[in-house]
């Protein structure tokens, strides 16, 4: 993390300078932070491995992101401040601490020992009250600008409620005034996709048969995009053949059952966990008028269902039930089916058994533990072997994550993206067995190389760069994946030179839209900052154009203002992209520019958002790039002309020597509060200690 900053400024340092050179002048500063969680109650991600810092998706922060960001500002007698977060003290109980937020007048400056500690300074809040505020909590007043005017339907200061920051307005009625308030747990329970009977429903879904060949991701992706459940009363008819269905949607029973015919024959009785509905929608796709191909009537007892609307599910349908013209059965349920077994049998791609490696060399250190570069023996071939402690896994309530980091990287199998062979557990860890790609990644290289990068000769090895991304994120959304953190610390070389996607750990299968604030501010897309951050696939093309805008520039393009809280930084960053004025380097050729203003652009103008890859490749910047010789990494002269690389003599000098010399313990301890059972994490073949 440190390296990574220093080289961050030591590029934005270099950009500065040549900007001062040209008509234009601008600075930025540049901070890496990763905002990060997910739809789990608790979700807060292991973002220290890649250099983050967590939030969880209820918007609590940990403690230690808990930081107030000081500007050093200096206040006199009479001086207006805006009071960010106020405390009143003093010995009386009722004197307790009381928050505030408003504006003030400075009535004793900061050696003041009166209402708080030293350095406190005494301000008059317009109620006539004084308290005792640390300098750092206070900024000047600027004369309020009218920036908007709301009404009836409006609504305003969830931001605050949902992510414990600062007001960013300050809001007065100009009238009398009625308001609807939301408490802050309510609000953040109404916009949970999750919803109060969640678990419940991945349940159900666990038991339905035809379900079994999807991961766990996939599942509780599904489970979030329900409508929710309908009850019918015994003898309801629910489907009529050949009768329009008003309603197009795809049932799953959760209580009593439901009778099933065709050409009036009756073909069974479905229980729990049965499913009906989805044949018309799979073979009429694309219909106006979609046509119910069975009837469905209420059992003796009733049924409540779960539903789900055919237009949303639609693809996941027909990968399942396409050509499926069988009688619906007596019962699509398979009580012994859950979780556990579909991950079991989806974890191996090969038989390369745990005490067949020896280890080489470490490669990095995270929040979970480590990564190991490992060799087989007899063949030297290498891996990457991702090792994380059950014990911190459990501590951060992260098991359902690392299933779906898994179960992601199982769904993917592309020469442009890190390849998972396997995984292992034993008592203590969980273990990746990974391709390991020995060329480092592109932010060493494009810090150690910038010659390669940033001048216009070079360009060519950026669109290089970039074409190799496209492939990869090609893969990943044809499989309706959203990977949410592409950076160049994430793009990792082979021993080629060519590029792969790593780090699957924000990645999430998707149906529709997901709502999760997870990624490294800088990178993400404006949809993602802004409430209710919405989004799909397409934010990875934004981060696309600030990934080609860094590597021509040596920095990103958006400003944070310096701040080091990182959630007054994402508001400071969605302010810049508002502004939408980037300063490209004056080497920077009009195609490249078009390339990137193209893909930094609101949704529905986004390029890529029509067309996805194929249109992204179809940009004018990339007319003399042989993606078919890209895709089957075949000599051509567009390739980076980096020094070769001997892995056999020098296996760790493209990886940090903080790490490549670290000890080789002979097991690696004090990574867990605490060993846990081998049912903690499901779906990972067993293995003796490591």
């Amino acid at each position: 993390m440190a390296s990574s900053m220093a080289a961050r400024l030591k590029r934005k340092a270099s950009f500065l300078q040549g900007l001062h050179k040209s008509p234009v002048a601008m600075g930025r500063r540049n901070t890496i932070v990763g905002i990060s969680g997910e739809d789990s109650p608790h979700a807060v991600a292991n973002s220290p491995f890649r250099g983050s810092i967590a939030v969880d998706s209820d918007g609590r922060r940990p403690k230690w992101a808990r930081q107030p960001s000081s500007e050093g500002q200096q206040f006199k007698e009479g001086d207006r401040v805006v009071c960010l977060e106020l405390s009143t003290g003093g010995p009386a109980p009722s004197a307790a601490k009381r928050l505030f937020s408003g504006i003030a007048t400075v009535v004793k400056p900061p050696r003041w020992r009166g209402l708080g500690r030293k350095g406190a300074v005494e301000v008059e809040l317009d109620t006539g009250e004084r308290v005792g505020v640390e300098p750092e909590l206070l900024r000047p007043h600027v004369d309020a600008q009218v920036i908007g005017q709301l009404g009836r339907g409006d609504s305003f200061g969830e931001l605050s409620l949902l992510y414990n920051t600062r007001r960013e307005a300050t809001f007065r009625a100009r009238e009398a005034s009625t308001v609807f308030v939301i408490g802050q747990d309510r609000i953040r329970t109404l916009l949970s996709r999750r919803g109060p009977r969640f678990e419940e429903d991945v349940a159900l879904l666990d038991e339905v048969q035809s379900l079994s060949g999807l991961s766990c991701a996939e599942r509780r992706e599904l489970a979030r995009s329900r409508m929710g459940h309908v009850t019918f009363v015994p003898g309801e008819v629910i489907l009529t053949q050949g009768h329009v269905r008003q309603a197009c949607l795809w049932y799953v029973i959760d209580l009593g059952s439901v009778e099933i015919s065709r050409d009036g024959e009756l073909q069974g009785c479905l229980q729990r966990a049965g499913v009906f509905g989805e044949r018309s929608l799979v073979n009429q796709a694309g219909n106006d008028r979609i046509l119910a191909e069975v009837g469905a009537v209420a059992g003796p007892r009733g049924a409540e269902c779960l539903t789900f609307a055919g237009e949303l599910v639609w693809s996941l349908l027909e990968r399942l039930f396409a050509g499926d013209d069988s009688d619906p059965p007596m019962n699509r349920v398979d009580s012994l089916q859950s979780s556990i077994v579909a991950g079991k049998s989806r974890n191996v791609r090969c038989e390369l058994r745990f005490d067949q490696l020896r280890r080489v060399t470490h490669l990095g250190r995270g929040g979970f533990g480590s990564v190991v570069l490992m060799e087989e023996v007899g063949s030297n071939v290498r891996y990457a072997l991702k090792v994380m402690s059950k014990g911190l896994i459990k501590d951060a309530e992260m098991q359902h994550q690392v299933c779906w980091e898994r179960d992601i990287l199982l769904m993917l199998d592309s020469p442009f993206i890190i390849h998972l062979f396997r995984t292992y557990k034993d008592a203590q860890f969980v273990y990746f067995l990974l391709e390991a790609a020995t060329g480092g990644n592109l932010f060493s290289v494009l810090h150690s190389h910038p010659e390669l990068f940033n001048t216009p000769s070079k360009h060519v090895n950026v669109a290089f760069y970039v074409a190799c991304i496209i492939f990869g994120l090609e893969h990943i959304h044809e499989r309706r994946i959203v990977y949410r953190d592409l950076k160049p610390e994430n793009v990792l070389l082979d021993g080629r030179g060519y590029g792969k996607l790593c780090d699957m750990g924000f990645a999430r299968f998707v149906l529709g839209k997901t709502n999760t604030l997870a990624g490294t501010p800088e990178y993400m897309a404006p949809e993602i900052i802004a409430f209710p951050h919405a989004h799909d696939q397409n934010v990875d093309w934004w981060s696309l154009g600030v990934l080609t805008f860094e590597l021509v520039a040596g920095q990103t393009p958006f400003e944070d203002d310096g701040i080091a809280d990182p959630q007054e930084k994402l508001i400071a960053i969605h302010r810049s992209q508002k502004r939408g004025a980037i300063r490209y380097p004056p080497s920077c050729p009009s195609h490249v520019k078009n390339f990137i203003s193209r893909l930094l652009r609101p949704v529905g103008q986004r390029l890529g958002q029509e067309g996805g890859a194929a249109a992204v490749k179809g940009h004018p910047w990339f007319n003399d790039v042989n993606f078919i010789k890209v895709y089957r990494k075949e000599p051509q002269p567009v390739f980076p002309n980096f020094p070769p690389i001997d892995v056999a003599k020098t296996p760790d000098q493209n990886f940090a020597s903080e790490f490549t010399k670290m000890p080789m313990p002979s097991q690696l301890e004090n990574f867990g509060s605490a060993v846990v059972g081998d049912q903690t994490i499901a779906g990972f073949s067993k293995v003796d200690q490591f």
